[in-house]
């Protein structure tokens, strides 16, 4: 459902800030000091409490179970409560948020790259370079600078948004966020209260709904006295009449947008195992900071009591632990997972901590967490496995000349990967053959082993936004990126009867079928397909008649990739990228699960190899042998003219291990040398000889 801009409500609404505070004016602008005539007019977005407190009759809250439809097509509110939020921008200048920047380029992010295109008019569909069809769009805030009576702007990245070409606009990620806390007396911030409720995170048009006069009672000061458009400085600057565009949306000085509680996504998802009693709604916009104001922290979210009468009645308190971090319960060593307990007015850890939230090391154990809620005393439990130890892998690095390869070789027990320096997979193999190099590097080998375990992919429910019951054959698309079993799904039935579910290859194929007799509600059914790693394949529900029907969402809050990652990628569905179809939280085992052995650094040694003026003749009659040795060996080498010499032995990590002057010479060099008692591996010789350095390689076994 839309927002509509209550276009009468503009028409008495005079812009006050007069023809010369304008973004092409700044002449009668003030900044924030007001002694100052050179300043960014910065923006200062607030959460209105009036507007949760009173519109549309306050937060509704709707029980578990039966709450029926409050809007027409978007399906029941079972374990909801709605409310309304109010963004007001109370500072010197617009918020004002662009998909298409001053030079009318977009950006878009596929994966880790970043694209640009030139789309000035934002009419172009864009697909990744890898063919990923529903890519991340990057925002650019413009900021308006006043300067005397000169007005510019400059822009800068400001986050992302959820690109929907069809619906004519485009969605700003995480503007608010709204969650369903218990309140902890022993923490004053109540961002930091324990969630029982969460509402999603929320991608709205941002846009001028109504100024501060009309929603009278939304704009407030420090003090928390009302705002009305005469009391705004720069009243009206940006216009007052920003919409909902796929080029640019905003808020104007002295304005608010306003998301009715009737709106998709303006609910948080009551957890139907909590009991009624006193909770707190918070309400935080722009909580992750991506957008530049004039105060970030003290209006930018309100705490607000609310009383709960339609959940469960005090007792059967049911707790439960939740890793957030790791979606599997066997770690490897050195690894930890946050556990997080349900929320309560006391919880107690069997590590003595009281906090909802734990980390934990993967050691092996069982954790227990004992939680008083409204319901009552309860206790769960949490038990953590660990991997066995991974080998640490035999590796040699190499020299080479300038803008050469390196060929370097690692071998262990598992399979090799060879990591930079910035901490990227480079090469997965025992031989890895470099890039050309200037200089020598460092990259570093590690061995990994496979286990066994089991995990649940996201989404985990369905609660993403609105949806509704479907019969017709849909399916989700993914890949798995591992050998793997999909167990089971959830499913939301809305009767009892026989589903049809089947593994189809990227063509639609049916690999494997199974049909289950499906209970109405939530329920999990098992299926046991196999899946072949990187390879494409669809997971399909036939299409069923009479009351047979699924719950699908359906929402601009769907945002693919969804799985587990390194073994199942979700991308996308049969409809679209604002649909998910019918199985959640699907239970996936595989036998992929890699754990890393520490690293080892393998040196590529880079030489000049041709020094400019070098003695050729010196160089070639350059030997050592025995080739490799076990730390002795002869090192010979004629000299036609006098020369000092010198000699510097390194290992790959650049340390000497041998160093001689030898002092000047000439003729024939013939030497036993000896480094015993060094490690083995590749040494590199220096033979500084005419102040020209000559480069030879020793592997000592």
């Amino acid at each position: 459902m839309k927002k509509i801009l209550l276009s009468s409500l503009f028409s008495g609404a005079a812009i006050v800030a007069g023809a010369q505070c304008t973004t092409t004016n700044a002449t009668t602008c003030q900044c924030l000091n007001g002694n100052q005539t050179n300043c960014d007019l910065l923006p200062d977005i607030e959460v209105s409490g009036y507007a949760f407190q009173t519109y549309m009759g306050g937060p509704n809250e709707y029980p578990q179970q039966n709450a029926g439809t409050s809007v027409v097509g978007q399906g029941p509110d079972d374990g909801r409560l709605r409310l309304t939020g109010s963004t007001p921008n109370v500072g010197r200048g617009p918020m004002e948020v662009r998909a298409v920047d001053m030079n009318g380029n977009r950006w878009f992010l596929c994966g880790t790259d970043t694209f640009s295109i030139y789309d000035p008019n934002a009419t172009q569909q864009y697909t990744c370079p890898n063919g990923e069809p529903n890519p991340r769009q990057l925002l650019k805030q413009r900021i308006y600078h006043k300067n005397g009576s000169t007005m510019t702007y400059w822009e800068r990245f400001a986050g992302s948004m959820t690109y929907h070409p069809a619906h004519g606009h485009y969605h700003v990620d995480d503007w608010e966020i709204m969650t369903l806390r218990i309140q902890d007396p022993n923490e004053p911030d109540p961002r930091r209260w324990p969630i029982v409720g969460r509402g999603n995170k929320v991608g709205f048009c941002i846009e001028d709904y109504q100024d501060c006069s009309t929603a009278n009672g939304h704009c407030r000061d420090s003090l928390n006295n009302i705002l009305t458009n005469g009391n705004i400085v720069n009243f009206g600057l940006g216009g007052g009449n920003y919409g909902c565009s796929l080029v640019f949306q905003g808020i104007t000085t002295g304005y608010t947008d306003i998301y009715w509680e009737t709106l998709d996504g303006q609910w948080i998802n009551i957890d139907p195992n909590i009991c009624n009693g006193q909770y707190y709604v918070v309400i935080e916009v722009d909580p992750h900071n991506y957008f530049l104001e004039s105060e970030e922290n003290t209006n930018n979210y309100f705490a607000v009591p609310i009383t709960l009468t339609q959940q469960n009645p005090s007792g059967n308190p049911v707790i439960s632990i939740t890793p957030l971090d790791n979606q599997f319960t066997t770690l490897c060593q050195n690894d930890s997972v946050t556990l997080r307990a349900s929320a309560g007015t006391s919880i107690s850890w069997s590590t003595g901590a009281t906090t909802q939230d734990i980390r934990v090391p993967s050691t092996p154990g069982t954790y227990t967490v004992t939680v008083t809620d409204y319901c009552g005393t309860g206790t769960a439990t949490y038990t953590i496995n660990q991997a066995g130890p991974v080998s640490i892998p035999t590796a040699t690095g190499d020299t080479t000349c300038a803008n050469n390869t390196a060929t370097l070789t690692a071998s262990g027990t598992g399979t090799i990967r060879w990591y930079d320096s910035n901490g990227n997979i480079v090469y997965t193999g025992g031989t890895f053959v470099t890039p050309a190099l200037t200089n020598s590097t460092t990259y570093y080998a590690v061995n990994t082993a496979v286990h066994n375990d089991t995990a649940f992919a996201t989404p985990y429910n369905n609660n993403n936004g609105s949806g509704d019951w479907k019969q017709s054959a849909q399916y989700e698309i993914f890949k798995a990126v591992a050998n793997c079993t999909i167990l089971s799904v959830r499913v939301y039935a809305q009767n009892a009867g026989n589903r049809t579910f089947q593994l189809t290859d990227s063509a639609g194929n049916v690999l494997q079928t199974i049909t289950a007799n499906v209970p109405a509600g939530s329920s999990r059914v098992t299926l046991n397909f196999n899946c072949n790693a990187n390879t494409s394949y669809r997971l399909n529900v036939a299409a069923t008649t009479g009351n047979l029907y699924l719950y699908r969402n359906s929402s601009a809050n769907i945002n693919y990739p969804y799985g587990v990652p390194g073994v199942v990628n979700i991308t996308g569905s049969s409809g679209g990228a604002s649909y998910y179809y019918y199985c959640y939280d699907w239970n996936v085992a595989s036998a992929n699960v890699a754990c890393e052995s520490a690293m080892v650094p393998v040196l590529a040694y880079v030489n000049n190899c041709a020094t400019v003026g070098e003695d050729l003749a010196f160089r070639n009659s350059i030997n050592v042998y025995p080739n490799p040795n076990s730390g002795t060996f002869t090192l010979s080498f004629t000299a036609q003219t006098q020369g000092n010499i010198g000699l510097t032995m390194k290992d790959l990590m650049g340390k000497t291990v041998y160093e001689e002057n030898v002092g000047s010479f000439n003729g024939k060099y013939n030497k036993e040398m000896s480094v015993q008692g060094v490690s083995k591996g590749i040494y590199f010789l220096t033979i500084q000889y005419e102040g020209k350095p000559y480069y030879t390689k020793v592997v000592i076994q």
